[in-house]
């Protein structure tokens, strides 16, 4: 009888943390369920120094707002392997404070910021107590679940939500084996935020205030937050749950603009 592999799902794989977190798993030669809008960018996943992936990788397409996806991804599983472990890092910027937001734009960006989240927990915790092994859940926030940025009403409350989901997960499938615990990055080095600057008339001044947040003087990368997603997926961290992980150069600690 072959061996059982452990597999890791991975939600907004195409681009950024999600993106550096498949390479650094991948790195370690565990397959993957990469999950996206875009089968083509999907596919087109390679290592960081431009290689095809070592490991095994399947695909689940569509909106991780939509349960359906995450059954998807939880169906590319081969049958007789195991979910190892389950990494909610897809999310949207959505500009506008609460004087600016409309209705629909509210349940788009807590769709895709917060909804997924939360059925991606869901999708995991299930399959997870089927198995009756444990194994663990990752939930990418943000410092904005701690601060107020400025015109981010949405995409603010939404980063605090999953936070609190977290705990909630973890203290409810604790005895299950299962730990669910969060990472909340400072500014980082990605996709999502080079399109905030794209085009903006202040970019010099939006990138001076994002170096200014923290003591460390520069913005993150996504491969030091991929880093510490990839550890707490692991066993060594088992006993560690219920708990959001900040990982932001300090900003935090200063609270206020260094001078």
């Amino acid at each position: 009888m072959s061996e059982q592999r452990r597999w890791y799902v991975i939600t907004g794989a195409t681009s950024g943390i999600g993106l550096a977190t498949a390479q650094a798993l991948d790195a370690t030669g565990a397959p993957l369920v990469l999950v996206g809008r875009d089968r083509g960018r999907l596919e087109g996943i390679r290592t960081a120094d431009g290689s095809p992936l070592k490991s095994g990788v399947r695909y689940a397409v569509g909106d991780v707002g939509e349960p359906a996806t995450m059954a998807e991804a939880i169906a590319q599983i081969p049958e007789g392997d195991l979910l190892a472990g389950w990494v909610n890092s897809a999310g949207v910027n959505v500009p506008g404070s609460v004087i600016d937001i409309d209705e629909e734009t509210l349940h788009r960006g807590m769709k895709s910021n917060f909804e997924g989240v939360f059925w991606g927990c869901q999708a995991a915790t299930r399959r997870l107590i089927d198995q009756g092994l444990g194994g663990a859940i990752v939930n990418l926030t943000s410092t904005a679940g701690y601060v107020g940025y400025p015109s981010n009403a949405v995409y603010t409350a939404a980063k605090g939500a999953i936070i609190a989901l977290t705990r909630q997960v973890a203290s409810d499938f604790a005895a299950q084996g299962i730990w669910c615990n969060a990472v909340a990055p400072g500014v980082i080095d990605t996709p999502m935020n080079s399109s905030i600057l794209e085009d903006n008339p202040d970019r010099e001044g939006i990138e001076d205030y994002w170096t200014q947040l923290s003591p460390v003087g520069r913005i993150g990368t996504a491969d030091e937050v991929a880093a510490l997603v990839v550890f707490l997926l692991g066993k060594q961290s088992s006993f560690t749950t219920g708990q959001t992980f900040v990982i932001d150069g300090g900003q935090l600690a200063i609270g206020r603009l260094r001078s």
